[in-house]
C-alpha cells in the first residue's frame, strides 16, 4: 500500500495460444488458453456456451459470468491471490452487512494452484461507469447519479474498522516509512532530496490529519457497476485491495475517472469530497520518489534512469 511497488502492477506472462473475449463484458483485452480453460473446467463452464462469458482485464483476476444464472467466478492469477480467497469473502461478507452494495458470496474453493481456487458470487447488474456516457445526461440525471455516487461510497466508508480482515500496516506508518526511505536515499543530489524529503513530510503530516477508515483502493470506473434505467449506482465491485487508511484515496478515484463535468457536479454536492481529493493530492505528489525508490530495490539500470528523469522533471 503506498509505495511504488504496488502501484506499478504487472501483468502475468501470457501464453501465445489466446481465447478471444466474448461478449459485452470483456472488450479490452485476451486471455491465455490453458488458464482460461483450467478455470471453466473448475466452475463446471463450457465457454463454447453463449451465456458465458470471459473477462480477463483485471490485473489480478480472471472472472466468468453465466448469464443465465447469475452467477460469476472470480479467479486468482497469482498464488498469492489465492492464498487470500478468505479474507477476499470475509470482505464481503462484512461489507454486505451494513449495506454496502457488493455481491454476495455463494461458495469459496480454496485451491493453492491459480485456476483451482475460486469465489462464486452473485452478478451485479448494470455497466460499469466508464462505459457510461455521462455528458449525455439531463441535468437530473446527472444529479441523481452523483447522489447515488456519493451515497454508495460513504457507506462503505462507514463499515466498521475493527474486525477488519488484513488490516496491514498503518496508514500513518506507511507514509512514515516511506519518509525514512528519503531520509536514507544517497542517490540523489541535496536539492532534489530536499524537495522530495519535504513533499514525503507533507504526506506523513496529511496522513496524520486524515480520517481513517475502510477504503477500496482501485474504486475505478469499471468497478462501479451503474443501474442504467435507474441512473444509480447497482454495486461496488473488487475489494481486493482494499485497507484501511485515508478515504480520500476511494473519493480522488471516483472524481478522476469521471468526466470534467460529471466531476464537478459530484464536487458541487459535497464540498467535502472537493477537500478530500486536495488531500490525496499531498499523497500523489509523491510518487515520482517512489517509483524512484522502487527502481532502486527492483529495478534495472534503464528503471532507475527513467525513474530518475522523472524525479527531475517532477520539480
Amino acid at each position: 500500500m503506498g509505495f511504488a511497488a504496488s502501484w506499478l502492477r504487472s501483468r502475468p506472462p501470457a501464453d501465445r495460444r489466446r481465447v478471444p473475449f466474448r461478449g459485452a463484458l470483456a472488450l479490452h483485452q485476451d486471455v491465455p488458453m490453458e488458464f482460461a480453460t483450467r478455470c471453466a473446467s473448475s466452475a463446471g463452464l463450457d465457454l463454447a456456451n453463449s451465456d458465458v462469458f470471459v473477462d480477463g482485464r483485471g490485473a489480478h483476476n480472471l472472472v466468468l459470468v453465466d448469464q443465465r444464472r447469475g452467477q460469476v467466478w472470480r479467479f486468482p492469477r497469482g498464488e498469492d491471490g489465492c492464498a487470500a480467497l478468505s479474507d477476499s469473502a470475509s470482505r464481503l461478507a462484512m461489507l454486505g452487512s451494513h449495506g454496502v452494495p457488493v455481491p454476495r458470496v455463494l461458495d469459496i474453493r480454496l485451491a493453492e494452484r491459480p485456476g483451482d481456487g475460486y469465489l462464486l458470487l452473485t452478478f451485479v447488474p448494470g455497466v460499469a461507469l466508464d462505459g457510461l456516457d455521462t455528458s449525455s445526461l439531463s441535468g437530473s440525471a446527472q444529479d441523481r447519479l452523483a447522489e447515488s455516487l456519493i451515497a454508495a461510497v460513504e457507506l462503505a466508508h462507514g463499515v466498521p474498522v475493527e474486525g477488519w480482515p488484513s488490516r496491514g500496516q498503518s496508514w500513518q506508518g506507511i507514509w512514515s516509512s516511506l519518509l525514512g526511505e528519503v531520509l536514507a536515499c544517497e542517490e540523489l543530489p541535496a536539492d532534489l532530496l530536499e524537495a522530495h524529503h519535504n513533499l514525503a513530510a507533507d504526506a506523513v503530516e496529511a496522513a496524520r490529519l486524515a480520517p481513517i477508515g475502510v477504503f477500496h483502493g482501485d474504486l475505478g470506473g469499471v468497478n462501479i457497476r451503474i443501474d442504467p434505467e435507474a441512473g444509480m449506482v447497482s454495486g461496488l465491485l473488487d475489494w481486493d485491495s482494499a485497507a484501511i487508511g485515508d478515504t480520500a484515496t476511494d473519493i480522488a478515484a471516483v472524481l478522476a475517472g469521471l468526466g470534467r463535468g460529471m466531476a464537478d457536479v459530484v464536487r458541487a454536492r459535497s464540498p467535502r469530497w472537493r477537500a478530500e481529493e486536495l488531500r490525496y493530492h499531498t499523497y500523489v505528489r509523491t510518487w515520482p520518489i517512489q517509483s524512484f525508490l522502487w527502481s532502486l530495490r527492483s529495478g534495472s539500470a534503464q528503471d532507475q534512469r527513467e525513474a530518475f528523469a522523472r524525479l527531475t522533471r517532477s520539480q
